[in-house]
């Protein structure tokens, strides 16, 4: 039976001092009959019986549900309570509450004079809280309803709970996200956090007023417009179309934090031939671009012999003058070197004993000799060595672990995968092995030139092209282990292009080339506008391709801090671009990851410092890449470096379009 403690102060007050336990129970007090029934029971049994009552402090530890027992826990009793108890020591047991330290075990001698009290006192266990906070110095954090606080500011005094940390706005910034951390008693929770730095991109158009770009999909936007507070990460900008127009491609711009990003675009008017690539005119290329007549396009395929006799007889047509109109020298094709049959034919007609100094025809062999003396054997030109495509890049271990700290150090801005939470580390493959590469099958190639098709249709001139892949290699590494997260594979890339494959493209890439850089600019960045180096994901439809140079661009890191470029020779230490034997090495260094990103478009992330991060797009335990070098193929050669000749109907333009027919009737005729 429960005995409050206002019924014992009761009794006390008015039984004297050396009354019996019997007298005491027996006295008519409210509330304690049942007591002193079950006394009488107990004491007819012989046994003496007293009474046990146990304070518990504090009130909080009272208020979270702390109790006592004095019979081994099978019954528990809120502070204060009374009890009747054998005489004797008893033993009082206190119950667990979370958050606060259980008093230890009170022994209690309980007799038949007076009520025995014991007590517990709880002690209280908090935990604390600490925030780091990657960021600007005015970040500040706090727990709900609580101060603002700095980071590395810890809260003390927290009971244990699950607590809401919210971080608060600041001004070019991107906060954290609101996160919930677990306070334990007596342990100090961690957690950190980082502000990203927001970016903003400008576009610039040229085109029609109309013109406009967006976002994501988003509201459009006029060209120059600057957007800020964008989130470090890939953006799709997409132009709007306009009749009349040719719009710009969509482009992936990735935004690093606190990047400016600054790209050009241009729309190109669909009636009057070939835009530029940029919005930079090309004032070099306007200078030289020589004065033809209007129907010289027309006639750039025909043999100059041919040019020269062309004419029309009928009454008020023009006449072809004789003379071929001066050709600009960039736009010399190769075929100019190699004469003729018909040309040989006409020109050569030297008599038996004409004069020795005369020069015979190059396309005829002067007859040998009666006893030739035997040529002395020339030595041939030393064979020109080509660097490996891949090749694996050996560091030391201080190397290594430096750029996995600065992977690991941003997590946040990059796209790692399934390894955003895994540990960092390079694979440990043997260098010596190297990495073996293997080309496509045909309709592989033809696959990736459709696929080319709408990303390369423009020249560095501006001329319509279409592509042309000059190179297309791929390595796989096989590993012994089937799970690769979070390990990455440090590879080279060269790739050797020669002059006669650039001339396949267009003869004058190599020119241009040659031009931008006794300019004053670099090798690669003169190289870069004029090819692409593309990473490939997938086959067939499925295909991806990642433009290595367009992703640098777009994270506002220059060309040169990424590729390496350099020219040599097979026949002499001086390099002439205008050589045959001359060839191009462009050379760049790829963290080759296993597996996909989250993020397709992410596939190619630049990390700085000289290196790409690659990621091979199937996780399947095998590190494995795909460049190719491609270029564009200009579709004619009459407009190249004259951005294009616009046909009007009618009238004598429209007879000099019968020009070619007539010229093939007369040949025909002869």
């Amino acid at each position: 039976m429960a005995l409050s403690a206002a019924a014992v102060c009761l009794v006390a007050l008015l039984i004297p001092a050396r009354a019996s336990l019997a007298d005491i129970l027996l006295f008519e007090t409210p509330g304690i009959e049942e007591m002193s029934a079950t006394v009488e029971d107990r004491e007819d049994d012989g046994a003496k019986w007293g009474a046990l009552t146990v304070d518990i402090i504090p009130e909080g530890a009272i208020s979270a549900g702390a109790r006592w027992s004095a019979d081994s826990g099978a019954s528990w009793r809120s502070s204060g309570e009374t009890i009747l108890a054998e005489e004797g020591v008893a033993e009082v047991l206190f119950n667990s509450v979370i958050g606060w330290r259980t008093p230890d075990p009170v022994r209690a001698k309980v007799g038949g004079d007076g009520v025995t009290t014991a007590a517990g006192s709880y002690l209280q266990l908090t935990g604390s809280l600490q925030v780091t906070i990657d960021g600007p110095g005015e970040a500040r954090w706090r727990l709900l309803d609580g101060e603002p606080l700095q980071g590395g500011e810890v809260a003390r005094g927290l009971l244990p709970d699950e607590y809401l940390v919210a971080f608060e706005d600041v001004q070019g910034w991107l906060r954290p996200d609101d996160t919930r951390v677990t306070v334990e008693a007596g342990m100090e929770a961690e957690l950190s956090a980082a502000y990203i730095q927001t970016a903003s991109v400008t576009v610039a158009i040229e085109g029609p007023p109309e013109a406009d770009w967006s976002i994501d999909g988003g509201r459009g936007m006029r060209g120059g417009t600057t957007v800020g507070g964008l989130a470090p990460g890939d953006i799709i900008i997409s132009f709007k179309e306009v009749q009349g127009w040719d719009a710009p491609e969509d482009r992936v711009v990735t935004l690093a934090p606190g990047q400016s990003a600054r790209i050009r675009a241009s729309y190109a008017y669909i009636h009057g031939g070939a835009r530029r690539a940029d919005a930079q005119v090309d004032a070099r290329a306007e200078k030289e671009k020589p004065s033809r007549p209007a129907a010289a396009p027309v006639l750039a395929d025909l043999p100059p012999h041919e040019e020269e006799s062309a004419s029309i007889s009928a009454e008020g047509t023009a006449e072809i003058p004789a003379e071929t109109p001066e050709k600009d020298p960039a736009e010399v094709e190769v075929e100019v070197e190699e004469p003729s049959t018909e040309d040989t034919e006409e020109t050569v007609d030297t008599p038996p004993d004409s004069d020795e100094r005369l020069v015979p025809n190059p396309g005829q062999e002067p007859a040998p000799p009666d006893d030739p003396e035997p040529a002395p054997e020339e030595t041939p030109p030393p064979a020109e060595t080509t660097d490996p495509t891949f090749a694996l890049l050996d560091f030391n271990r201080s190397e290594t672990d430096r750029l996995a700290r600065a992977i690991s150090a941003r997590r946040r801005q990059l796209d790692l995968g399934d390894a955003r939470n895994s540990r960092i580390l390079v694979h440990a493959a043997n260098p010596d092995a190297g990495l073996p590469s293997s080309g496509m099958a045909e309709d592989e190639l033809l696959s990736l030139t459709d696929r080319l098709a709408p990303l390369i249709n423009r020249d560095s001139e501006g001329n319509r092209a279409t592509p042309l892949i000059l190179k297309a290699e791929r390595f796989e590494l096989q590993t012994d282990e089937g799970d690769l997260t979070g390990q990455f594979l440090t590879v080279g890339v060269s790739l050797t292009i020669s002059q006669s494959e650039l001339a396949a493209a267009d003869p004058k890439i190599a020119a241009r080339v040659e031009e931008a850089f006794e300019s004053g600019g670099s090798l690669s960045e003169a190289l870069l506008d004029e090819l692409r180096v593309y990473k490939v994901t997938g086959k067939g439809q499925e295909a991806r391709l990642f433009d290595l140079a367009e992703y640098a661009r777009g994270a506002g890191i220059s060309l040169g801090g990424l590729f390496t470029a350099r020219a040599k020779s097979a026949s002499s230490e001086f390099i002439d671009a205008r050589q045959r034997d001359t060839s191009y090495v462009i050379t760049f260094r790829a963290l080759v990851f296993d597996g996909p990103t989250r993020s397709p478009y992410r596939t190619v992330q630049p990390l700085g410092e000289g290196w790409f991060i690659i990621f091979d797009g199937l996780k399947d335990g095998v590190f494995s890449d795909t460049v190719i070098l491609a270029a564009p193929r200009p579709t004619s050669t009459d407009n190249q470096g004259g951005g294009g000749c616009e046909i009007l109907f009618g009238g004598a333009d429209a007879a000099l379009l019968l020009l070619p027919a007539l010229l093939l009737l007369r040949r025909s005729q002869r």
